[in-house]
């Protein structure tokens, strides 16, 4: 996030992310994560919290998994709306090819690529 000031951030399922803030200009930004952004719920599953802001060594890191939330914020503990939103893609097939559903060639076709996708049977006559 280098030079970026509160990015919208995309993150991928499978991967560890970790933010870095040894930098002498986070102190006093420490990043938390939250369900919301008015820093009302803290999300804390698969999340390290390493360190002072601003300090040698200090980061925050974030393990990425299929139960993450897909719709996280990273903002700062002291300032009110310091941070933004982070989306969790997961990429993974909601429907396995055991379930799916064929064409008429009897090819399977997944219709979801993502938590969001919902797919619609229609009947084949």
């Amino acid at each position: 996030l280098y030079d970026s000031v509160s990015p919208f951030i995309d993150l991928k399922v499978g991967n560890t992310y970790r933010f870095t803030q040894s930098d002498a200009t986070n102190s006093s930004h420490q990043i938390r994560l939250y369900y919301d952004a008015a820093k009302t719920t803290l999300y804390s599953t698969g999340v390290t919290y390493n360190g002072t802001a601003g300090s040698s060594g200090a980061y925050t890191q974030l393990v990425v998994s299929e139960t993450t939330p897909n719709i996280l914020y990273y903002m700062c503990v002291n300032h009110a709306h310091m941070g933004n939103r982070i989306d969790i893609d997961s990429s993974t097939n909601v429907i396995d090819s055991s379930t799916a559903f064929v064409t008429t060639t009897g090819t399977a076709v997944n219709f979801a690529s993502t938590n969001f996708a919902i797919a619609q049977a229609v009947a084949l006559g």
